[in-house]
C-alpha cells in the first residue's frame, strides 16, 4: 500500500496544481493591465459610460456628474442616490458575505468550544461512541483546500498591491493640486484686496474730484477665505478619505494572507483549537476585504462621471455653475471687488478725458491729434503731449538758450501737491470746468491727468489679476494638473484593488469554512489513525469499553430474535394470527 501511495501520489496532487497555473496566469492578466495605464482607464470609464444608471427609486438616470440641472446647478442628492444604486453589487456582496461570517462561521456553536461529534453537523456527524473519527484522506483534502486558498489570496493580493500605489500617487497629486490652488485664491484674493484698497485711499487724498468709491476689505477678504476653505475643505476630505482608504486596504491585503498562512501551519501540526482561533481570525479579515470593496467601488463611477466633465470643461475652456462644488462658480465670485475696479477704471479714463478736454480750453495744448480719448491712446498721449505753460531753457549752442515744452510726466512733477484741490476739477461746473481757469496752473493740469492715467493703469492690472479667480480660471488650470492623477492614475488603481477585494473575498469564504466548522478535523484526537493506534488515554479506553459493551448487548439481542423465529417456524404460525417473533 505504501508503494501505490507513492506511485499514484502525484494524482491527488494535479487539480489543485493546475488551478494554481491557472490563477496564476489570471493575476498575471490582471497585473498586465497596469502596463497601459491610460488605455486601461479609457476602458473603464467606457464601461462606466455604457451601464445603465439608476437611482435608488429604480429610475433611469444619466451618468453624468452632478447630474445638474437645466441651468447646471448640480442635484447633489439625485447624484449620491445614482452612485449608490451603481455600487448596489458591493453592498449586497458585502451584506451577504458578512452575514456568513457572523451566522455561519463565526458561531460558537462550529467552533472549538464542541470538540464531540454532534448529530446534524457536517463537520462531524454520527453518535459519540459510533464515531470513528476522520479519516487521513479527508484532513489532507482539507489541508490542500486551505493551501490553494493561501495560494490563490497571496495571488489575488498582488493585483491590490499593484493598484495601492497607483491610487496613493494620484491621490497625493489631487491633494496638492488642490492644496495649491487653495493657497492661490487666498494669497492672490487678500493681496488684490488690499492693494485695491490702499491706492482708492491714495487717489481719493491727491484727487481734485470728490472720490466717493471705496472698498470693503472684510468683505472681499470674505470672499477669498470662503473660496480658499471650500477648497482646502475639499482638500481635507481627499486626505481624510485617502488615510482611512490606505489604512483598510494595508490591513484587507495583508491579515488574510497572514491569517491562512498561520491557519494552514496549525493544521498541518494538528492544532485544531489553534485552526479554529485563526478561522476566527480569517472571519474578520473577510470582513476588512468586503469592507475595502465598499469603500473603493463607488468611487470608480464617481471619477469617472468627474472625468467626464474635466474633458468638457478642458476642451471648452470655460467652467460653468456645475463646478460650483469647488466654491466658485463662473463670475460669481469677488464680483463686488471686479465692480469697484471697473468703476475706478472709468472714473480714471474720464478724468483724463476731461482733463485734456479742459487743457484745450484754457488754450494750454492742442489735443486735436488726441481726439480719440481711449485708455488705448493713454500712453501715446504720456508719451507726446505737452503744455504750453511748461517749459524749460536749454543750449541750443554757440552761447543761446531756446525755449522747450516740457513732456507731460515732467510737467505734472513741478506741481505741488497742495495744489490738487477742487480749483483743479476737470468735471465741476459743467461747460468751462474750473481746471480750465486760471485758478490751476498748467503744472497741477498735468498732474491731474498724468495720475489718473496712472491709477488707470494699476487698476487695469489688478483687474487682470482679479480675472483668473473672478472667472474661475483656476479651477480650469487645477482640473488640467490633476488629470492625468484622477483620471489614469487613481481609476486604474481602484479597479485592482475591487478586483482584488472581490476575489480574496471569495477565496476567503472558503478558507474560512474549512477552518471555522471544519476545524475538528485537525484536532488529533478525532483523527482515525489516532483513535486507533492512541491507545493511551483514558477517555478513548472507556469509550471503547462502553462500545463493546454495546456490542455484546446487539449480540445477545440478535442471538434472542433468531431464536425466537426458529420456534415460529417449528411450529408454524399461533392462532390467534399474530405473527410470531
Amino acid at each position: 500500500r505504501p508503494k501505490a501511495m507513492a506511485a499514484n501520489g502525484w494524482r491527488p496532487r494535479l487539480p489543485w496544481i493546475l488551478c494554481v497555473g491557472l490563477f496564476a496566469q489570471v493575476a498575471r492578466a490582471q497585473l498586465s493591465t497596469i502596463d497601459a495605464q491610460a488605455e486601461e482607464a479609457q476602458r473603464i470609464r467606457s464601461n462606466v459610460r455604457a451601464s445603465a444608471r439608476f437611482d435608488l427609486e429604480g429610475n433611469v438616470v444619466e451618468n453624468q456628474w452632478c447630474l445638474p440641472d437645466p441651468e447646471g446647478n448640480c442635484r447633489w442628492g439625485a447624484y449620491v442616490s445614482s452612485i449608490a444604486a451603481a455600487s448596489l453589487s458591493s453592498f449586497l456582496l458585502f451584506a451577504i458575505f458578512a452575514t456568513i461570517a457572523s451566522c455561519c462561521c463565526c458561531n460558537p456553536h462550529q467552533l472549538v468550544f464542541r470538540w464531540k461529534p454532534s448529530p446534524g453537523m457536517p463537520c462531524c456527524p454520527g453518535e459519540e461512541l459510533l464515531f470513528r473519527g476522520y479519516r487521513q484522506s479527508q484532513v489532507n483534502t482539507a489541508r490542500v483546500a486551505l493551501l490553494a486558498a493561501l495560494i490563490l489570496v497571496l495571488l489575488f493580493s498582488l493585483s491590490g498591491w499593484g493598484g495601492r500605489p497607483l491610487i496613493d500617487e494620484g491621490i497625493v497629486s489631487i491633494h496638492g493640486e488642490v492644496r495649491r490652488a487653495s493657497s492661490y485664491v487666498r494669497t492672490t484674493g487678500e493681496a488684490i484686496a488690499t492693494t485695491l484698497a490702499a491706492h482708492l485711499q491714495d487717489q481719493a487724498g491727491r484727487s481734485p474730484v470728490p472720490f466717493t468709491i471705496a472698498i470693503d476689505e472684510a468683505s472681499a477678504f470674505r470672499d477669498a477665505l470662503r473660496l480658499s476653505v471650500n477648497l482646502f475643505r475639499v482638500q481635507a476630505a481627499f486626505a481624510a478619505l485617502n488615510t482611512m482608504r490606505r489604512v483598510l486596504l494595508d490591513s484587507a491585503l495583508v491579515m488574510p494572507v497572514v491569517t491562512v498562512f498561520c491557519g494552514l501551519v496549525a493544521a498541518l501540526l494538528n492544532l485544531g483549537p489553534t485552526v479554529g482561533a485563526w478561522g476566527v481570525l480569517t472571519c474578520v479579515a473577510m470582513i476588512l476585504v468586503w469592507l475595502a470593496l465598499l469603500l473603493h467601488a463607488p468611487l470608480i463611477p464617481l471619477l469617472a462621471d468627474l472625468c467626464d466633465h474635466m474633458d468638457q470643461v478642458i476642451k471648452k475652456e470655460e467652467v460653468s455653475n456645475t463646478d460650483s462644488y469647488t466654491g466658485c462658480a463662473a463670475r460669481s465670485t469677488f464680483a463686488s471687488v471686479d465692480g469697484i475696479l471697473t468703476a475706478v477704471e472709468q472714473l480714471s479714463a474720464n478724468i483724463v478725458c476731461s482733463g485734456l478736454t479742459a487743457v484745450e480750453l484754457a488754450g494750454d495744448a492742442d489735443v486735436s491729434n488726441f481726439t480719440s480719448c481711449s485708455p488705448d491712446t493713454f500712453d501715446k498721449t504720456r508719451k507726446r503731449l505737452s503744455l504750453g505753460g511748461c517749459t524749460e531753457e536749454v543750449d541750443a549752442g554757440n552761447g543761446t538758450t531756446t525755449t522747450r515744452q516740457l513732456s507731460l510726466p515732467r510737467c505734472a512733477a513741478l506741481c505741488p501737491q497742495s495744489n490738487l484741490t477742487e480749483s483743479c476739477n476737470p468735471f465741476e461746473p459743467p461747460g468751462q470746468p474750473l481746471m480750465a481757469t486760471g485758478g490751476c496752473g498748467s503744472p497741477c493740469r498735468a498732474a491731474v491727468i498724468v495720475e489718473a492715467m496712472d491709477f488707470h493703469d494699476t487698476y487695469t492690472q489688478l483687474s487682470a489679476r482679479l480675472q483668473p479667480l473672478h472667472d474661475c480660471d483656476f479651477v480650469l488650470d487645477t482640473y488640467r494638473r490633476m488629470y492625468e492623477p484622477a483620471c489614469v492614475k487613481v481609476i486604474v488603481g481602484l479597479n485592482a484593488a475591487t478586483t482584488a477585494a472581490t476575489t480574496m473575498g471569495v477565496c476567503l469564504a472558503v478558507a474560512m469554512f474549512f477552518m471555522t466548522p471544519f476545524c475538528k478535523l485537525f484536532r488529533k484526537q478525532n483523527q482515525a489513525m489516532y483513535r486507533r493506534y492512541g491507545l493511551h488515554t483514558d477517555q478513548y479506553v472507556r469509550a471503547k469499553r462502553s462500545e463493546a459493551q454495546a456490542d455484546a448487548a446487539d449480540i445477545t439481542v440478535l442471538g434472542r430474535l433468531r431464536s425466537g423465529r426458529n420456534r415460529a417456524g417449528r411450529f408454524g404460525p399461533r392462532e390467534d394470527g399474530v405473527a410470531s417473533a
